[in-house]
């Protein structure tokens, strides 16, 4: 079994399908990877206060909360928050109104 990674250019959509997925899979080892909470600590702030029962969780749901803390970081609650509940402090038009109408729209089933 070989190993090799190769290009093929009778195959494009394989091939760019294949690149896909490596660099995705390289982005996110290194996300999960990466020492400490990163840079932003706010998620964690915003984790915690949705979480219900963090004490009896076991190692699966452990580790889907540390890669879901790695991923998530203070943009996307800015998104969310805004989709929820509406533009309220200055700063937040800062996210486009288009994208959280649309994370509304699939969040809720609503009209935009």
């Amino acid at each position: 079994m070989s190993w090799s990674f190769r290009i093929s250019l009778d195959r494009p959509y394989k091939s760019l399908l294949a690149v896909f997925v490596f660099w995705k899979t390289l982005l996110l080892l290194l996300a999960v990877f990466s020492p400490g909470p990163g840079y932003d600590t706010s998620t964690t702030l915003r984790l915690d206060r949705n979480a219900t029962n963090a004490v009896g969780d076991g190692p699966f749901t452990a580790s889907l909360r540390l890669v879901s803390t790695k991923l998530t970081r203070w943009d996307a609650i800015y998104f969310t928050e805004v989709a929820s509940r509406d533009y309220i402090f200055e700063q937040e038009w800062a996210f486009g109104y288009g994208f959280t109408k649309l994370i509304n729209f699939f969040a809720n089933g609503e009209r935009v």
